[in-house]
């Protein structure tokens, strides 16, 4: 800026005359004061902002989970939300205050169970039951959101879904950015990736859904919540550095073979051999991806077959995990969401035949596959067919025994292409 007049100023003495060109005016010294304090400000703002993308960008490669939740950008929405048949928001839920964890009854509990858990994640391949589950999760009390924010029931899920708009949305953008899709090259999927992607992408609309479904995850007036969707199988480590608290998981699965018939009777009409291989990614991403949390596991049988003592089980490992899930779920709920009628095939519910595939072969599971009505109109027609369909059997076989969830499995890699 230009220099101030210097001829009023009072000199030495009371004088006052034409100045001296070596005086340096009071209100000049204050304004380049604070231009300098401004300047540093803005140095050290920058630099804290540098440094909080570079953790969490760390944090994402290590699967950590920060203190608080960064501020994201935005991302357009992969669907016409429009569609999707919404109602009224119903009156928030009240904060429940956190309880001490106790020990959990069961083995299936792994992880530490010494932090107070804000939420739960359930993880499990679509059309294994995740929607009965998440229902009867939200009848414990646990909040998954107004209802106006979820996916709609329709003609293949007359319950609901129980899945936010939002996180959908998101998990089809993170996914869409690496040629990944919910059926398509989802072994590819790289979360480390995706949470760089999320956090330096600041000039493009990348994380608008995400960030609409964090500030609910991350909000203490959400808790304790529930967080559904099955691509979160796939994408459950690029969300965990981006959330307040690291959750809890409840894992799970269904005989693949019933997985695959309801694949191939719904409009996607998905062939049984890819289906099969979309059962394996996704099984083997949610156990490889919950290894080292607080992981609660069921399957779609134990829940039709043996519903009130398996959700009590449930209700009880959670809170061992920390949850603190606000009650047990109430028989009249359960008579309501477990309706085996709904269910595109039912051969687990009968199925006691992994004693059979592991003393046999691929022969073996051959026979077993053909006894069933889910394989009617399927036949392996190859050799590669037959190892598929007895690779899929073997870990659904070792998922039942809990061998497939310890450290070190070897998962059989198949490319869901």
């Amino acid at each position: 800026p230009a220099m101030l007049p210097v001829h009023n100023v009072p000199r030495k003495g009371g004088r006052r005359d034409g100045g001296d060109a070596r005086s340096v005016p009071v209100i000049q010294l204050c304004i380049v004061f604070l231009l300098l304090v401004y300047a540093a400000v803005l140095h050290v703002s920058l630099g804290v902002v540098s440094t909080a993308c570079g953790d969490a960008a760390a944090r994402a490669s290590n699967g950590d989970a920060p203190s608080a939740a960064p501020a994201l950008p935005s991302v357009p929405p992969g669907r016409d939300e429009d569609k999707l048949q919404r109602s009224p928001p119903p009156p928030q839920q009240q904060q429940q205050q956190p309880v001490a964890p106790h020990a959990a009854s069961g083995t299936s509990v792994s992880g530490s169970a010494s932090t107070v858990r804000t939420g739960v994640v359930v993880l499990g391949m679509h059309r294994s039951g995740t929607s009965i589950v998440g229902g009867l999760m939200s009848k414990m009390g646990l909040n998954v959101g107004p209802n106006h924010l979820l996916i709609q029931p329709n003609f293949d899920n007359k319950k609901g879904f129980f899945e936010r708009v939002d996180v959908v949305l998101q998990n089809d953008q993170l996914m869409g950015e690496q040629g990944v899709s919910y059926s398509l090259n989802t072994h590819r999927y790289d979360y480390q990736r995706a949470i760089k992607q999320a956090l330096t992408r600041s000039g493009e609309k990348f994380f608008k859904e995400g960030t609409k479904a964090l500030a609910f995850l991350n909000n203490p007036s959400s808790m304790p919540w529930m967080l559904k969707d099955p691509r979160l199988c796939i994408t459950l480590r690029t969300w965990l550095p981006l959330l307040s608290s690291v959750p809890a998981v409840l894992f799970t699965y269904r005989h693949p073979l019933d997985v695959a018939r309801s694949l191939h009777v719904r409009y996607e009409r998905f062939q049984f051999p890819r289906s099969l291989k979309l059962w394996l990614s996704y099984n083997r991403s949610a156990v490889r991806g919950s290894k080292d949390l607080c992981r609660v596991v069921t399957s779609n049988s134990r829940v039709l077959s043996s519903p009130r003592g398996e959700l009590d089980r449930i209700y009880d490992e959670l809170r061992g995990c920390g949850l603190d899930v606000p009650h047990k779920v109430a028989q009249s709920d359960i008579d309501e969401f477990i309706d085996p009628s709904l269910q595109h095939g039912k051969m687990s519910l009968t199925d006691n035949s992994c004693g059979e595939l592991r003393r046999g072969g691929v022969d073996t599971a051959v026979a077993i596959a053909a006894r069933h009505k889910s394989t009617q109109q399927w036949t392996p027609s190859d050799d590669t067919q037959r190892k598929l369909l007895y690779d899929v059997l073997r870990v659904y076989c070792d998922l039942e025994d809990g061998t497939a969830l310890r450290a070190g499995y070897e998962w059989p890699e198949y490319p869901d292409h």
